[in-house]
């Protein structure tokens, strides 16, 4: 090769560089100046939900890690309690995300064009996209996902040629104990991880690499002490939780026989993740996963010198990314059999499989301008039709890359503006039949709005206690959703509480806070707010005096109670005032008439 070759070679490999990082850097620009000046989205319940935990930092929660506490708990501190600190490390996440699927289709495939497809069709898929909006434990579990798979896939090809990658292994370890305190199904990249070292043992060289495995052993062990520290302190609550998701038995919730087996799971299981990712997504992972230069080895016999050529490395790089992602979709797929399955639980798998669209995907455009350009060069009256959809040529990739690229770039444009679309069915009513939006819109709408609202329905009868005690009261919500919102939007960020299970619902993080604990003493004799539910049910679950009224019936259910007494003990009477059956308003010495109006 001669010395302009190398230069040039040197600038294109440069430039796939640089384009990636612009990418990646100036989508990341783009969300922080979103999420501070254009956002119309509000805190919503399990954003502010994590936001509480930030305020009881702890070794671990009940139902997750303690990894998206102290994320929003670092950021807040940095940045205050504003809407965009909360999400800013959602975005970064979904820098890293970018860069590293971009890293992991260089290495495997050795062409800086992969790079750059594969950070651009993670920020195309529209799920992905969608996490990196809002700070749940998605982005930062995504972006451990990714990290790690590039780790596992150093550690993989050192193996090949009879090398122990101390630091990637040590990476890999610490990386998935990282994934761990944000969301434990980063243990299900274990099983790709253990089927493709199984598929290649084979062609793994040297000895000692145990040490390697002992050592990320180690790091992951370190890294994820802290949920078993902290599930070892509380009788392992986490294990109870997991098992009521599935129904279990063993569960924090009893096996109901209504909960058998669905078919219905299964077929809405596969149509949502064909729909929320896209059917020309979709289309270019297939087509990937059946491209027959995929899986080729020339060199398969044990003990031989590794052939470094790209086409061997793109073989393997091929089977790895299919090992990784389609575990755990196929994992849930299984688990719909005995639970609905939520859209986002699969996500990760695409990570890796859209590095394997993202690796063949600028090779089959080449083939396709070759095809066009051969096309162009017959004579304008005899070019036949070449393509279904037009006359030029067309290819199965060239055609699902387009479709992907309007598909992203649209879905892009709702995730980021949704609220601003529930304009449309009252300005042009003759598209939307019954002043609606479709169900699958109005449904997340309804999700990401109307949090502020609640909490300012709430607000005035806080300020009434206020008035009339010359204290606040102790504010007790039905369900950990409204008790995060009212947490976060009402004036102050107060300490609210949290009855859930005390009504018949599930525990919450709440019941393990020392701050919000239903029975501490020092709540005894203080005016209470219980906010939703009905009142029976308050009556059951809580102990206190009198019921001074209640709110119109379009507000949400709010009963202002005098001599809050905490739970009643297990087994005993129900307390005065409390009885089942009473009507509101009712317990002794209560008259709604005391209640003055709540203040406006």
């Amino acid at each position: 090769m001669t010395g302009s070759e190398t230069t040039s070679r040197t600038a294109l490999a440069w430039a796939g560089v640089k384009a990636t990082l612009w990418l990646t850097l100036g989508l990341l620009a783009f969300r922080v100046v979103y999420l501070m000046t254009l956002c119309p989205y509000e805190i919503v319940a399990d954003e502010a939900h994590y936001w509480d935990w930030s305020r009881n930092l702890s070794w671990s929660y009940y139902t997750k890690g303690p990894g998206v506490a102290w994320t929003i708990w670092l950021s807040t501190k940095l940045f205050g309690d504003a809407m965009w600190a909360i999400r800013l490390p959602a975005a970064v996440a979904g820098a890293v995300i970018m860069l590293a699927m971009a890293k992991l289709a260089v290495d495997i495939f050795g062409d800086r064009r992969c790079g750059f497809t594969a950070a651009a069709l993670a920020a195309l898929c529209p799920p992905l996209f969608a996490v990196c909006q809002f700070m749940t434990i998605d982005a930062p579990f995504f972006a451990c996902w990714a990290v790690g798979a590039c780790l596992a896939w150093r550690v993989f090809e050192a193996m090949r040629h009879g090398r122990i990658a101390w630091w990637s292994w040590a990476g890999l370890g610490a990386v998935m104990g990282v994934g761990c305190l944000y969301k434990y199904t980063m243990l299900l990249i274990l099983p790709g991880l253990v089927i493709y070292l199984v598929m290649m043992r084979r062609r793994f060289r040297g000895r000692g690499h145990f040490r390697g495995m002992l050592l990320g052993l180690v790091t992951f062990a370190v890294t994820a002490a802290p949920i078993v520290i902290w599930n070892q302190q509380h009788g392992w609550p986490t294990l109870a939780h997991l098992l009521g998701h599935m129904n279990m038995a063993g569960g924090d919730v009893k096996p109901h026989p209504s909960d058998a087996w669905n078919p219905l799971n299964i077929l809405a299981y596969v149509g949502t993740q064909l729909g929320i990712v896209g059917l020309p997504l979709w289309a270019l992972i297939g087509a990937s996963v059946m491209h027959p230069r995929k899986f080729f080895f020339t060199s398969s016999t044990p003990g031989e010198a590794p052939q470094d050529d790209a086409a061997q490395r793109a073989s393997r790089g091929g089977l790895y990314l299919l090992c990784v992602g389609a575990p755990i979709l196929v994992v849930y797929f299984f688990v719909s059999f005995k639970t609905d399955i939520e859209p986002n639980w699969p996500l990760a798998g695409y990570v890796t499989l859209l590095v394997l669209a993202a690796g063949y995907l600028p090779g089959e455009l080449d083939r396709y301008e070759a095809k066009v350009r051969a096309w162009l060069k017959t004579p304008a009256d005899q070019r036949p039709r070449a393509g279904l959809m037009r006359a030029k040529p067309e290819t199965l990739w060239q055609v699902a890359w387009h479709w992907a690229i309007c598909w992203g770039a649209a879905a892009a444009l709702g995730i980021l503006f949704l609220p601003w679309i529930a304009v449309l069915p009252a300005a042009f009513p003759g598209l939307f039949p019954g002043g609606e939006l479709p169900w699958g819109v109005q449904r997340g709408l309804d999700r990401v709005r109307g949090q502020r609202a609640y909490a300012m329905q709430v607000l005035p009868y806080v300020e009434t206690m206020q008035v009339m005690y010359g204290r606040p009261p102790v504010v007790i919500a039905d369900n950990y959703q409204n008790a995060s919102r009212l947490a976060y939007y009402l004036p102050g960020h107060p300490v609210v509480y949290c009855a859930q299970p005390l009504l018949g619902g599930r525990r919450t993080a709440y019941d393990f806070f020392d701050a919000t604990r239903l029975g501490d003493p020092k709540l005894h004799g203080r005016e209470a707010l219980l906010v939703g539910s009905h009142p029976e049910y308050w009556r059951r679950a809580l102990k206190f005096d009198t019921i001074l009224g209640q709110p119109k019936a379009d507000e949400p259910r709010i009963m202002c109670v005098t001599d809050y007494q905490g739970p009643p003990a297990p087994g005993s009477a129900p307390a005065p005032g409390s009885a089942p059956g009473s009507a509101p308003g009712s317990a002794p010495g209560s008259d709604a008439s005391e209640v003055p109006a709540p203040r406006k």
